[in-house]
């Protein structure tokens, strides 16, 4: 059995940050990030308001030093990412695309 704080856990801070749209502040903080980490955005999702804003940034392999704290942070805006390798057979870099949620007008 567990206690009752476990019982009844509060979901509205994580709730309210899903429903979260993305800003400029953190589109921009992404992309200089990416920058210093050897990064660059490289395509986007997402044209009109109320559209999902996905964009993907490539990395290079091996992985540079400050790709870990990109991650960090896109993960903290986002909550949602997606890594895929780039280049086959060998890949040579690394595709992260992150789900920003809709785009504000």
């Amino acid at each position: 059995m567990g206690s009752p704080a476990k019982a009844n856990p509060n979901f509205d801070p994580t709730v309210q940050r899903l429903l979260r749209r993305a800003s400029k502040e953190q589109l921009t903080r992404l992309v200089a990030m990416a920058a210093a980490a050897s990064g660059e955005a490289v395509s986007k999702a997402g044209f009109e308001p109320g559209d999902d804003l996905c964009p993907t940034f490539r990395f290079p392999c091996p992985l540079p030093p400050r790709f870990s704290e990109f991650l960090e942070e896109a993960a903290a805006v986002s909550g949602m990412l997606r890594l895929f390798p780039y280049g086959i057979p060998k890949p040579d870099g690394i595709l992260v695309q992150v789900n920003m949620g809709r785009i504000s007008e």
